[in-house]
C-alpha cells in the first residue's frame, strides 16, 4: 500500500465509515455486465464487443447507452435498452450469485467487528444494488446510495457526500474505495480519504490518492494508517 504522494505509514484512528464503489471494487461484476449487454444491445442495433463493454466502466448506464445510440445511429429509446440490461443483470445475479473481489468480504466483516458503518456508493441502480446488499455479510453495507438516488452521478461527489451524511460523519473521516477514474474523482472531490484499488482499467492517479493493490492488504492497522 502506498500513496501517489509518498504515503507514510503510521498509527492513527479508525475511519468513521467505509464507502465502497460496487462494480469492480466490491464485486467482480464486469463478466455479468458483459453478458447482459451482449444479450440486449444487438437487438437495438449496437454492434457489441468486449472492448466496447469496457467503455462502460465508471459511467452511468443511461449515459453510456445514450452515447452508444448516438454513435451508431440506433433507432428506439436508449432508456429502454438500459432497463433491459438491468433486468438481465438481476436475472444473472439470481442465477449465478455474487462474485466478490478478493478481500472484499473479509474487509466488510472487519468493519462490522470494529463497528464501522459501511456503504455502497455506485452509479448502478437500486434494484441491482439490493442483490449485492442481501449477499453481503450481516451488518455490512447498511447504507446505499445508488445511481437512481442522486441527481448527478460520478465524477460528481454527490453520492459520497450523501453517504457520509447518512452515516452522520464528516466526509474527511471516511475512506472511499474506487477502481475507476470517474469514481476516484468523485471520492476525492467529496473530501474523503480516497483509495484506488486497480482493476481492469489504468489511468493517471491524482495526487493525494492512496493505492491499495488488493483489499486483502487491509487489516485494522491498515485502516488506521489510511487516516494517519
Amino acid at each position: 500500500m502506498h500513496d501517489s504522494e509518498n504515503f507514510t505509514a503510521g498509527v492513527g484512528s479508525l475511519p468513521s465509515a467505509l464507502l465502497f464503489d460496487m462494480d469492480g471494487t466490491l464485486v467482480d461484476s464486469e463478466p455479468y455486465w458483459s453478458l447482459a449487454e451482449e444479450r440486449v444491445l444487438p437487438g437495438f442495433g449496437v454492434p457489441w464487443t468486449p472492448q466496447l463493454g469496457l467503455t462502460s466502466i465508471g459511467v452511468p448506464l443511461g449515459v453510456w447507452t445514450a452515447g452508444l445510440f448516438a454513435r451508431y445511429g440506433c433507432q428506439g429509446d436508449p432508456r429502454e435498452a438500459s432497463v433491459q440490461i438491468e433486468e438481465e443483470m438481476v436475472r444473472i445475479f439470481a442465477e449465478r450469485g455474487v462474485m466478490w473481489r478478493p478481500g472484499a468480504v473479509e474487509l466488510m466483516e472487519l468493519a462490522v467487528r470494529l463497528n464501522i458503518p459501511s456503504a455502497i456508493v455506485t452509479a448502478t441502480h437500486s434494484r441491482i444494488v439490493e442483490a449485492i446488499r442481501v449477499a453481503a455479510p450481516p451488518g455490512a453495507l447498511s447504507i446505499m446510495v445508488a445511481g437512481d438516488m442522486v441527481r448527478e452521478g460520478k465524477p460528481s461527489p454527490e453520492g459520497y457526500l450523501r453517504a457520509a451524511s447518512i452515516a452522520g460523519v464528516a466526509p474527511q473521516r471516511c475512506v472511499a474505495f474506487e477502481d475507476s477514474e470517474t469514481g476516484v474523482q468523485a471520492a476525492l472531490a467529496s473530501g474523503a480519504v480516497t483509495v484506488w484499488v486497480p482493476f481492469l482499467v489504468d489511468f493517471s492517479v491524482p495526487r493525494g490518492v492512496k493505492i491499495v493493490r488488493s483489499l486483502r492488504e487491509l487489516n485494522e492497522d491498515g485502516l488506521r494508517q489510511l487516516l494517519a
